[in-house]
């Protein structure tokens, strides 16, 4: 987290940065699917539980992803990842 460091206002803008993602793909997740790339929706789950406070969020996204995305490719396996995180976290 060297920005946060170099930043006083890394954390505001990094959490602002955050809530407008998860809205966007959250309000119209029907829209947000068709319109944003898996690779996208993926990078937001991943950061999101690198915050260690957005897990609900993560999880809400990575069940919509599954939801809408059959292909079984890089961005599958991520999220794969990122449900076993999700799950992990749950029992510890």
């Amino acid at each position: 987290m060297k920005n946060s460091e170099e930043d006083e206002t890394f954390v505001q803008k990094s959490d602002e940065c955050m809530k407008q993602a998860e809205q966007a793909i959250l309000e119209c997740t029907r829209d947000s699917m068709a319109l944003l790339s898996p690779e996208v929706i993926v990078m937001y789950i991943e950061v999101a539980l690198l915050t260690k406070s957005r897990d609900e969020s993560a999880s809400r996204v990575n069940d919509i992803f599954f939801q809408r995305v059959k292909q079984e490719d890089q961005f599958f396996c991520r999220a794969l990842l990122a449900k076993a995180a999700i799950e992990e976290r749950k029992v510890c």
